[in-house]
């Protein structure tokens, strides 16, 4: 029981030590005092320092660092005359002057200076472009610009003195409403500018009316391309773009130029527009012909005498439909179906075509049958035939395959005649004639007329500026001739003599490769390597050249004629 309240008294005693020694160290808490935190700076924000008359504007200084003890500012303005600011750090500008604008905290001052200014006025309106002139229904907008540029922002009011003319809205858009004259005024502080609007009516839109299309071609092969130009008209018509398209560009297609490529058989229609206005062109798309297979092209008949035509169109996915035509019917006439009737002696020429294509079938019509001496005589001749006869190159034409070449001596052969040429004709045969210093050639596809007899010689004469040459002796040619040049340099520019103007005209695009001259008109040629200057040409010598060519010609040409005359 002792113990007990030995060890009760022990913990008292122990308890009120504890107690008094915390009671102690609060005292000695609580009389310490709080350390003050002292102002460093003041920031004072974004301000003006320069002021209208009349405006007012309220600082934003931060006292730093954020947690110093003394967050309290003091404005000031040092002269209360120019600017006063209050208690909360809005400045009010009274007169024009300077003062200086203060802000202290903590002992901590900063300050700037402050220019009141008065405020400016609107001296001038610049109008900017404008359009003195409208047609009705259009607009525009007007961007005027006040004057001074520091010219506090303003209300800017535009007008019109005839709105019935034209209107303005509040954006400064003019509207033009009908023809007549109105003043349009823009003001602003006072200040006013102004021009007179006139309003007129639009120009009168001429309109596409019809459309002119040339190349087109109303049949093309499958795999062919034609390039066919379009002409909106009347020609002044505003709109001038024009569009292509097909029915069907499954059969043929067509882009944006106009050129037209046959896709496969059949018909579609090529549709050409512009500015609102249509033009349909119906195309057919046919297989296209290789070839025209005779039964026979050279003919000899007696009057009286018929012969029939076997026809066969390859391939035989191409137009079986073949026309025929005598080119002198009074000596043979042939029918639809092909039948040749000779009438009268003499020579004609008939023509078999398909869409395409084209054969000729030369036909000789003799007086009466020969008798026995005459057939004899008539046989002997034919063995003897001299080479370049006209009887001697039909039959080696007529043993040519297609695409084939004749080859000729120029010596012997210095004219290809009319008969020769109508074998020819058609063909896809070359005759080529052999000179020491040039080759001629004539392709049967590329004759024309092939009643116009070609003259193989060719008098080249070369002169300071190039070479010159006489086709065909002046005389209008079968068609288009090739001459390639042998032993000359380079050649990059074709001249065609004009009689008329007296003047070499340059032909575009008559020379092939270097030396290959393609021509298909007669006259006196001239090729360069430069461009000519006509001050440079010596016209008396080519007037005397072609004087000498003529004669010399033309005393070559009834020799070989001479030759001939049995036709």
């Amino acid at each position: 029981m002792n113990n007990v309240r030995k060890s009760i008294s022990i913990i008292l005693v122990l308890s009120v030590l504890v107690a008094s020694s915390f009671a102690a160290n609060a005292e000695e808490h609580l009389a310490e005092p709080e350390q003050a935190i002292p102002v460093v700076d003041i920031d004072l924000g974004d301000y003006q320092a320069e002021m209208y008359i009349g405006n007012s504007q309220l600082l934003y200084p931060t006292v730093l660092p954020i947690n110093a003890t003394e967050q309290a500012i003091i404005f000031a303005s040092s002269d209360t005359s120019v600017a006063i600011i209050n208690m909360m750090g809005r400045i009010t500008a009274l007169t024009v002057g300077h003062t200086t604008i203060t802000a202290t905290a903590g002992g901590i001052l900063r300050d700037f200076e402050l220019r009141v200014v008065a405020i400016p006025v609107v001296l001038d309106i610049d109008l900017g472009d404008y359009q003195p002139e409208m047609q009705v229904g259009m607009s525009q907008v007007l961007m005027p610009t006040l004057l001074p540029l520091n010219v506090p922002e303003q209300s800017i009011v535009i007008t019109s003195s005839n709105t019935d003319v034209a209107t303005v809205n509040l954006m400064g858009r003019i509207t033009a409403r009908r023809v007549g004259r109105t003043t349009i005024s823009v003001s602003s502080g006072g200040v006013t500018k102004e021009f007179i609007l006139f309003v007129v009516e639009p120009p009168q839109v001429i309109r596409v009316t019809y459309i002119e299309v040339s190349n087109f071609k109303d049949e093309i092969a499958v795999g062919e391309t034609v390039e066919i130009s379009a002409t909106p008209l009347p020609a002044d018509a505003e709109e001038q773009r024009v569009t292509f398209s097909s029915g069907n560009p499954r059969i043929a297609t067509v882009n944006s130029s106009g050129k037209i490529e046959g896709i496969s058989v059949g018909t579609v229609t090529i549709n050409i527009r512009a500015d609102g206005y249509t033009k349909s062109m119906h195309l057919t798309v046919k297989e296209p012909t290789n070839s025209i297979d005779l039964n026979s092209s050279f003919v000899v008949l007696n009057v009286g005498d018929t012969f029939s035509l076997d026809i066969r169109v390859r391939p035989p996915e191409a137009a079986q439909e073949v026309t025929f035509k005598s080119y002198a019917p009074e000596i043979a006439s042939v029918s639809e179906s092909g039948v040749l009737t000779a009438l009268q002696a003499g020579s004609a020429s008939v023509l078999v075509s398909t869409w395409d294509a084209s054969r000729v079938v030369n036909v000789i019509v003799n007086e009466a049958p020969p008798n026995a001496t005459d057939q004899t005589e008539q046989e002997d001749e034919e063995k003897d035939l001299p080479p370049g006869s006209c009887d001697d190159l039909i039959g080696r034409l007529q043993l040519l395959p297609e695409n084939g070449e004749l080859l000729l001596d120029g010596e012997l052969n210095p004219l290809i005649d009319a008969g020769v040429l109508r074998e020819l004709f058609g063909t896809t045969r070359t005759i080529t004639v052999k000179y020491p210093s040039y080759l001629l050639r004539i392709v049967g596809s590329d004759v024309k007329n092939a009643n116009n007899e070609l003259i193989t010689r060719i008098e080249l004469t070369e002169v300071d500026e190039g070479l010159m040459l006489l086709m065909n002796e002046g005389k209008p040619l079968p068609g288009r001739v090739s001459v390639e040049l042998i032993g000359y340099s380079r050649f990059d520019f074709l001249y065609l003599y004009n009689d008329s103007s007296g003047r070499y005209e340059l032909i575009s695009g008559g020379i092939q490769g270097d030396t290959v001259i393609i021509v298909d008109y007669n006259g006196l040629y001239l090729v360069t390597a430069t461009r000519i200057s006509y001050s440079t040409v010596n016209w008396l010598i080519i007037g005397a050249i072609v004087i000498v060519l003529a004669v010399c010609g033309t005393i070559s040409y009834i020799a070989v004629k001479k030759r001939h005359w049995f036709w």
